[in-house]
Order: structure tokens, then sequence, then C-alpha cells
């Protein structure tokens, strides 16, 4: 990379935490290892009840560029965010998930980026990243949906894009949006994106520059209920611009994915719920998926082996880890 300008922005990177004590350090580490220096780090303690508090407090001691603030009980990572940005001094924000890892040079070639667009306040990057499963040992390219240009908004309504690890955004561009939903049961990042969506515009950095650590023994299924009601709610609150946007047939598209996931998690009368609300009934896929809902077949069982088929560069991705990590 070039050489950075010295009026380089700041950038506040917010990290909400709630009992990873065992895992935050190594969040931090990755944030304190990056080439680009403007920077601070902005720890969120969300009422932990483990020795998070002590864990951050003596990072915090140990580095200035690490600030530690304190929720009284746990109120969510939305909240916890909403109060990393209140606190923030940077006028650029990224976020850091407690248990994840950024690449050395992801804040300085997001910059470079940035830079090249005049740091116009109303752009935002994000990055791909990798999927480290330890159970597994499988690594993969996350190969997130490319919403820049006209046609992202349409884009981001139809499907999730920017995960938090990945993002930058101007804290300006944060409060035009009003902030976080502290509401949103799950997929908090789907709806940032589409509300940011509505003024910014993105610009998606194909490298992978953060890892996503899925850690032994966990499981989106555990929080399934949260995983179905975090989408339904997003679906409801922007119902309107779905439907204006995509059509009835975009609206009917995310039912068919929520009864598909309700399936996958045997939540069969959630599932049953979602398929009932879809008006095309006369289709092959909705007599399909009604034979899954009535006979309790999981899509995954036929799905599964046929992607594992199609990919086998997740294979090649999991030898090479270890000499890229």
């Amino acid at each position: 990379m070039k050489d950075l300008n010295p009026c380089s922005p700041l950038v506040s990177v917010v990290i909400p935490v709630y009992n990873r004590s065992h895992l935050v350090g190594r969040a931090i580490s990755s944030v304190l290892q990056q080439t680009y220096p403007s920077f601070e780090i902005v720890v969120v303690n969300d009422g932990s009840t483990d020795c998070t508090p002590k864990t951050v407090a003596d990072l915090a001691s140990s580095d200035s560029r690490v600030r530690y603030f304190s929720h009284p009980w746990n109120k969510g990572a939305q909240a916890a965010r909403n109060t990393g940005i209140l606190h923030s001094r940077g006028e650029w924000l990224a976020f850091q998930d407690s248990d994840d890892e950024w690449m050395p040079g992801k804040l300085e070639k997001q910059i470079h980026i940035l830079g090249t667009r005049g740091y116009d306040p109303f752009v935002s990057i994000y990055t791909n990243g990798l999927q480290l499963n330890h159970q597994s040992q499988e690594v993969h390219s996350l190969d997130l949906p490319d919403i820049a240009g006209k046609e992202g908004y349409a884009r981001i309504l139809s499907r999730s894009g920017p995960l938090f690890q990945g993002l930058l955004v101007s804290k300006l561009a944060m409060e035009r949006i009003g902030y976080l939903d502290e509401n949103v049961p799950a997929h908090q990042e789907w709806d940032t994106a589409i509300r940011l969506a509505r003024h910014c515009r993105f610009v998606y950095l194909h490298e992978p520059l953060f890892t996503y650590h899925v850690e032994s023994g966990h499981s989106l299924s555990k929080n399934s209920k949260r995983d179905i009601q975090g989408y339904a709610y997003i679906i409801n609150k922007f119902r309107d611009q779905i439907i204006d946007i995509l059509g009835k047939t975009g609206w009917e598209k995310h039912h068919y994915t929520l009864v598909s996931r309700c399936l996958n998690f045997g939540l069969w009368s959630e599932a049953n719920h979602f398929l009932s609300a879809i008006q095309s009934k006369r289709t092959i896929r909705y007599f399909l998926y009604r034979i899954f809902c009535y006979w309790r077949i999981k899509p995954s069982w036929i799905s599964g082996p046929l992607k594992r088929f199609k990919n086998p560069r997740k294979v090649a991705l999991s030898r090479d880890f270890a000499t890229f990590h």
C-alpha cells in the first residue's frame, strides 16, 4: 500500500462483548495489529457475568487505544453497539465481534478505497471473509452478495449482505438512520444494510479480510426460533419496499426461505404457518414444500450432499488455512 496521509481519519472500532472472556482478547489483538495506525477500540461489556470486565480492563490499562464501557445488565449486541457508537470519537466506524479476527491489512485497504472516493461519508465499504468451523476444521469463503451500484437496494432487499465484521461506515451515516435497531431478534446486519442502502453507496472489497469463527459445539439450531423471528421481523418491517421493488414474487420467495429454515430446524408448525401465507399455491414448489411439511422432511437432507459435491473449493481452503492464517 502507498504511504498513508498524515491526516488519515480516525476509525472507531466498536466491539460488543458478553461472557467472552476467553475469546475477546483474540478479537482485540487482531485490531491492535492493524497496519492502519489511526484507530481507537471501543469495547462495550454488555453485562457479562464471567471474567470479561477484568480481561478488557487489563487490556485497556495496557494500551490507551482501548477504551472500555459497560452496561449494568445484558441489553443485547445492538444496544452495546449503539453505546459504542455514541462514545466513539472517530468520524468512521468499524465493527468487530468479540470472538472473530481481522486480517492485519483490513482497515488500511478499506481506508485506501475510501480515499479514492474522496472520503464521502455516504460511501460504505464492506469486505468478504472466511468462515472457520472449529469442529470440522473446514474453512470457506463467505462470498457475500455484491450490493454496489444502482441495483444494490433491490439486492439487499432480496437477501442479507454485509456482515458487521467487514463493514466500514461513517458516523454521520449511522446518525442519519437513527443508529441501530435494538429490537431485531437476529439478522441485525441485514436490517442495518437495508437502512444504510437508502442513503449510502456500497463498495464491496471481495478479498477476505476477517475470519468468522464457528466454535466447537456452536449450532445455529440452538437459536433457531430467534433466527426465524429475526428473518420474519425484517421482511415484515420492509414489506412495502420488498413488494414495491421485488414484487409479490420476491415477497413469496422470502416466505419459502422461512419455510425451508423452519423445516431444517424441525419447526414443523412454524413451517406450515409461513407456507399458508403464500398465495401462489398452484406451483410445483408449493406442492413440494407441502409434502416436506406433511412428511417432516428437511430440505438439507437433499441439498446438503449436492452442495458438498458442487463445492470442492471448501476442501482446498481447509488445507491451505493453516498456512494462510
